[in-house]
């Protein structure tokens, strides 16, 4: 049974800091027997809220916040909670994984840390998944308020689309491997400068009318140019979103580039923060660097990371060894 939160708090809440999908509330002390709550703190669409108290166990409580938007829908969501306690706060107490857990409003999950934690320690959440309601939906991906697009804008999509899938009047083939796809150059060439210097010059592609992607799957260049025809969904994107950065980075197509960075930051975890960190320096991505820093050493994880390191050590530039030496002595843990 689960227990209920006191009512009693201090006057005033502590700071959460929030990264991709994990949150960390940094305690300095706790006065026995009295209800600490943290300050609100967004994670998808929702707002959420930590609250604390030490009598015997420590008791957490995760907290779904009242929202005024009267659109706003349920959230169902996976997660854990954890504490991070010890020395350099690398001991760690892990609740059992909470899935497809629904949260109305100011409802709550409430968790019992039978360990001992005695001086400085961490509270930490990490989303595993977000949907809304019982509907299975694209992780952190809702967005409120959004204006629906005019009719015009949506019937121009339709008839770039429609002319990207029928081939209707297309100008120019792009191989790969594995197939070769119809396009349209007038298309190719406002959305790219890669392209459109293709075209504009003496060049083979533009005696051929054929452009050769010997680095890129069929399914791959499907979702490029469903991308720049504007009618990709987010489970393509999301599969091909590695490929999709490699060739926004090839032919020059920013926006393309700026929505990989943007969609590899939003789920970034112990697995994959080095291949990410490594991308992030490949491809010029400094906000994504700059997360994937923060996760290591900010947020503590680089203890998670060992069994990946030594690849790391050997296959990344030295340059960004350096960085990230740099960063680690820059870190601050209480």
């Amino acid at each position: 049974m689960q227990s209920q939160p006191s009512q009693i708090h201090l006057t005033f809440s502590l700071n959460v800091e929030i990264l991709s999908r994990l949150a960390q509330w940094r305690i300095d002390s706790l006065t026995p027997n009295l209800c600490w709550k943290s300050n609100n703190f967004k994670m998808g669409v929702w707002t959420w809220r930590l609250q604390i108290k030490k009598c015997g166990p420590l008791h957490v409580w995760l907290f779904k916040e009242h929202s005024d938007h009267p659109s706003e829908q349920v959230p169902t969501v996976a997660f854990v909670l954890r504490v991070l306690h010890g020395p350099g706060l690398r001991q760690v107490v892990q609740s059992q994984a909470v899935n497809d857990k629904t949260f109305l409003t100011n409802e709550y999950h409430a968790w019992s840390v039978e360990t001992a934690i005695h001086g400085k320690f961490v509270v930490e959440v990490e989303f595993i998944d977000m949907k809304c309601g019982s509907q299975a939906g694209d992780p952190f991906y809702f967005t409120l308020g959004k204006s629906i697009q005019p009719a015009a804008h949506q019937a121009a999509l339709s008839c770039l689309s429609y002319m990207l899938d029928s081939g209707v009047h297309t100008d120019v083939t792009i191989t790969t491997p594995s197939g070769s796809i119809g396009a349209h150059l007038a298309i190719l060439a406002t959305r790219s400068r890669v392209f459109q210097v293709m075209f504009s010059h003496d060049l083979r592609e533009r005696k051929t009318f054929t452009i050769e992607m010997e680095d890129m799957s069929l399914e791959s260049l499907k979702a490029l140019l469903a991308y720049l025809y504007g009618s990709i969904n987010r489970p393509a994107f999301h599969k091909h979103r590695m490929a999709l950065l490699a060739a926004s980075d090839k032919y020059d197509i920013e926006d393309l580039k700026q929505a990989c960075e943007e969609s590899l930051m939003e789920d970034i975890n112990s697995d994959n923060v080095l291949e990410r960190l490594h991308n992030a320096w490949m491809f010029h991505l400094p906000n994504l660097k700059k997360d994937c820093m923060r996760y290591l050493f900010e947020f503590g994880k680089i203890h998670d990371i060992r069994a990946n390191f030594d690849q790391f050590l050997h296959s990344t530039d030295k340059e960004l060894l350096i960085e990230m030496f740099q960063e680690g002595l820059n870190a601050v843990h209480f």
